[in-house]
């Protein structure tokens, strides 16, 4: 690999994460919101807090299963191109830690402190969850 090369990888794999993101971010914000320019408008906290809950378990399924994919002995591992597209660019543009404490400050700001505990908790634990969820699917389709 040459940096040239990683950077265009990373940008590649990114540009496919932001996109699948703004998918979830319309998808669940297309009732109460009009307008595709509105959609990015909605403030950090303006409702946005599930569609980047949703984009954060995907990005932690994806790679729990990745991570099972990678450390098996039984299977060959991904070349190092190709991790760097999919974890480095694509999951790192889909998932979000800032957004996630921008959308958390917020609520708490708002005095919001439950629905601002339940946003991060929720995060933090189901993530942990969907992560060992997608290494056990993983594990589970590589011995069938």
């Amino acid at each position: 690999m040459s940096w040239p090369g990683d950077v265009i990888a990373v940008a590649a794999g990114g540009s496919v994460g932001s996109v699948l993101r703004y998918a979830i971010i319309c998808a669940v914000t297309q009732p109460s919101v009009q307008g595709s320019l509105a959609r990015v408008a909605v403030p950090i906290g303006g409702g946005n807090a599930l569609a980047t809950t949703l984009a954060n378990l995907l990005g932690c399924l994806a790679l729990g299963a990745i991570y099972q994919w990678t450390t098996s002995n039984e299977t060959p591992g991904l070349s190092p191109q190709t991790l760097l597209v999919v974890r480095v660019g694509m999951l790192g543009s889909l998932t979000t830690f800032s957004t996630l404490i921008g959308e958390t400050f917020v609520l708490a700001s708002l005095g919001r402190y439950s629905s601002a505990g339940l946003v991060l908790g929720l995060n933090l634990t189901l993530g942990f969850a969907v992560f060992l969820a997608g290494m056990a699917a993983t594990r589970a389709w590589m011995t069938a």
